[in-house]
């Protein structure tokens, strides 16, 4: 299969009791300096159990490409894959870190998520008051936003739109398909601080995105969206552009979630 199949999540039977053949594009683990309940290697091994056919490694602060090669190499028999989220420690929107991030040894660096807890979009939702990442401005994308897609269409990467705002998540995607980027996620549509609406959904789907509905959206405490609710959406945004991924809470390793969510 190519990597352009192996990025969504895709359980390859119909019974919800499986995993087999399942990619979960939304993995934390440790290290890492927030809490998490289980490292990278005891997640690929426990995702491997449970016949699961790839991880996508995702840190918010730290670039996981190196991380994923180290793992596939004591993990065998399951994919592993990693990405840079454009936040204040890799030096924000940086096409350097962008650039450099896929000649990591292995080239298992296949996704640039934009700014994530670092994005203006979530630091003036949350009412913080400290520096913030901007994609934005005046309706318009950025220079260093232009380029770093530049780059992820030459490298044939993947553009995830971090927690951007909705409005800024359409300029994003018309801009990378403009560009050549070929795949696009769209970060927890749903979720704070992104928040999309039906329409925007849709209007993401007609242009090419995927859309990430993550499992702990509807997990207590965090449980933001009824589950009648997200399954309408999840129906009328155009389902085979939607994809579930887990996003599990601290307390729940991704494969146990990702089976919550089949």
């Amino acid at each position: 299969m190519t990597w352009c199949s192996s990025l969504v999540l895709i359980a390859v039977t119909a019974s919800a009791q499986t995993l087999t053949g399942v990619v979960d594009i939304h993995v934390h683990s440790d290290p890492d300096s927030m809490p998490r309940s289980i490292d990278a290697i005891d997640a690929a091994k426990l995702a491997r159990s449970r016949g699961m056919r790839a991880l996508v490694l995702k840190n918010h602060y730290e670039p996981t490409a190196s991380l994923a090669y180290l793992v596939r190499k004591e993990v065998p028999g399951i994919e592993l894959f990693g990405g840079i989220a454009l936040n204040r420690t890799v030096g924000g929107v940086n096409p350097a870190a962008v650039e450099r991030m896929p000649r990591v040894k292995g080239g298992w660096g296949r996704v640039v998520w934009m700014p994530t807890f670092d994005a203006e979009n979530q630091v003036r939702f949350s009412k913080e008051n400290r520096p913030f990442v901007s994609v934005s401005k005046n309706g318009q994308l950025l220079p260093e936003v232009k380029e770093v897609l530049a780059l992820i269409a030459k490298n044939k990467l993947t553009l995830a739109t971090g927690h951007s705002s909705p409005q800024e998540d359409l300029l994003l995607i018309r801009a990378a398909k403009d560009l050549g980027v070929s795949r696009i996620v769209v970060t927890h549509a749903m979720l704070p601080p992104v928040k999309m609406n039906v329409e925007q959904m849709k209007q993401a789907a007609a242009m090419g995105a995927y859309l990430e509905f993550v499992y702990n959206a509807l997990d207590p405490p965090r449980g933001w969206q009824p589950r009648t609710r997200a399954s309408r959406n999840f129906y009328w945004a155009r389902a085979g552009r939607c994809r579930q991924t887990p996003d599990r809470r601290p307390s729940r390793p991704p494969a146990s979630s990702a089976r919550r969510s089949s």
